[in-house]
């Protein structure tokens, strides 16, 4: 009998053990931890999607490079920034590229490397894993090319020329004129008004009215001026498409920076 329980002790001690069983199980199960919404006014999860609006910039600059970036609008004016569950992608040449997310609303989220030869650009708006936002852009625009300054005394005006392209629209801003004296002392004018939109070529402005000084007053105190100034073009054949809800605002533009002389003496 005292053998016999022996045995029967031996026998649980084993069972709690694992014995018999051929080794221990390692076996853990997997934990996925999905980052909360802080519900910060800031976060865009803390706002329902009806208030939301995703702007996408796409712009082609100098060397056709492709500069991307994207920022939330709300439609009460709260300043918001991405921040999870919400994610963006945007999809080109079978890659997937991800936002560097600044966590501040006054800087855009931006992309890198994303390639200017793609065929298609598709942007995907994500909410706790499921899609909420989509959108296509199939092209992006060319350059504005041929880009001139003139000016003339007689008329004080300043002009911009470039190649006009029907399906476009431009925009110019001026962002300063330089002016160099004999003496190589220089001064900044900025312009009373920078932005000018939906123009075409040329664009012409009296220099008094852009810059308080006329072409004449300038000859008299110094033998340059230059003009640095940005264009704008965008191509109206390109439209964006939504393929779900209108979440998705998409700024397709070509920009670059140019320098022009406004007279040289």
């Amino acid at each position: 009998m005292k053998k016999s329980l022996i045995s029967l002790l031996s026998l649980v001690v084993l069972t709690a053990c694992g014995g018999g069983g051929g080794g221990s199980n390692n076996d853990t199960p997997t934990t996925v931890v999905q980052e909360r919404c802080g519900n910060i006014p800031e976060m865009s999860c803390a706002h329902n999607l009806d208030d939301l609006t995703l702007n996408v910039w796409l712009e082609v600059g100098e060397q056709y490079k492709l500069t991307a970036k994207s920022d939330f609008a709300h439609m009460n004016g709260v300043e918001v920034y991405l921040h999870a569950p919400d994610k963006l992608e945007i999809h080109a040449q079978g890659q997937v590229y991800k936002p560097t997310v600044h966590h501040s609303p006054a800087t855009a989220d931006t992309y890198d490397e994303l390639p200017s030869d793609a065929s298609s650009y598709e942007v995907y708006w994500w909410r706790n894993d499921t899609v909420v936002a989509q959108g296509i852009v199939d092209r992006l625009p060319k350059l504005v090319d041929g880009v001139w300054v003139s000016s003339d005394q007689t008329t004080d005006n300043l002009s911009i020329h470039w190649n006009n392209n029907s399906d476009f629209v431009y925009d110019i801003d001026v962002r300063y004129m330089t002016c160099t004296a004999a003496d190589g002392n220089s001064e900044l004018f900025f312009p009373a008004t920078s932005y000018y939109q939906e123009l075409t070529a040329p664009f012409e402005i009296p220099a008094l009215t852009l810059f308080g000084k006329r072409i004449s007053e300038l000859k008299e105190s110094y033998s340059k001026c230059v003009v640095e100034f940005n264009t704008f073009g965008k191509d109206t054949t390109i439209k964006p498409v939504n393929l779900m809800d209108e979440k998705i605002y998409f700024h397709v533009l070509a920009y670059q920076t140019h320098v022009g002389t406004v007279f040289e003496q």
